[in-house]
């Protein structure tokens, strides 16, 4: 992303936790809009499921108009768009400044995204900004686009019971599992 951005004749910026950002500045600077899309996928698992092969150079296969690889749709497609954007809008003044953040960690915890947002305010970004708007090229069905997120909830949940057998619950007095149970319910 970094050379295709460079190749393009833009300046990416490398966020240490985070990834990289690119901004083009627009006409009205007192307003952004965000374009946010992360570069790291779920592990591929065993390879040999695959019908095709997962990643690597000159293994991306297109058939029956579908591309098939790892992270294909979840997040490549939009990430490839993003390049493509940034490239049209990098020779034309945007109305409003325009930011792209290609950020790490999403599949495990969202810090990509969130020191990217705490980059922006330590750089002094945020204040500059009467409006914010962001889009998250997260993959839909296709059929919308969804007005919103609400966000993840990581929580480390640690309950202690009675050690025992799974085919005598009865003989267990505090059964964690049954606690857990109650507890995911709720």
């Amino acid at each position: 992303i970094e050379q295709e951005l460079t190749n393009i004749g833009l300046k990416p910026i490398n966020i240490p936790l985070a990834g990289l950002a690119l901004k083009i500045s627009g006409k009205d600077s007192s307003n952004a809009i965000i374009f946010n899309a992360h570069m790291d996928t779920v592990p591929a698992g065993n390879v040999d499921n695959w019908k095709h092969p997962p990643f690597g150079v000159g293994k991306i296969v297109k058939e029956d108009n579908k591309v098939y690889g790892l992270g294909a749709s979840d997040m490549k497609g939009s990430i490839a768009s993003l390049l493509l954007l940034a490239d049209k809008l990098k020779d034309s003044k945007p109305n409003c400044d325009v930011w792209f953040s290609f950020v790490v960690k999403e599949e495990t915890d969202g810090s990509g995204t969130k020191e990217f947002i705490k980059w922006l305010k330590e750089e002094g970004y945020f204040s500059n900004y009467k409006e914010i708007s962001a889009i998250v090229c997260e993959p839909t069905d296709l059929n919308q686009i969804e007005l919103g997120h609400m966000g993840n909830l990581f929580i480390k949940l640690i309950i202690e019971g009675d050690t025992g057998h799974g085919s005598r619950p009865e003989l267990i007095k505090s059964n964690s599992v049954v606690q857990a149970s109650k507890i995911i319910l709720k």
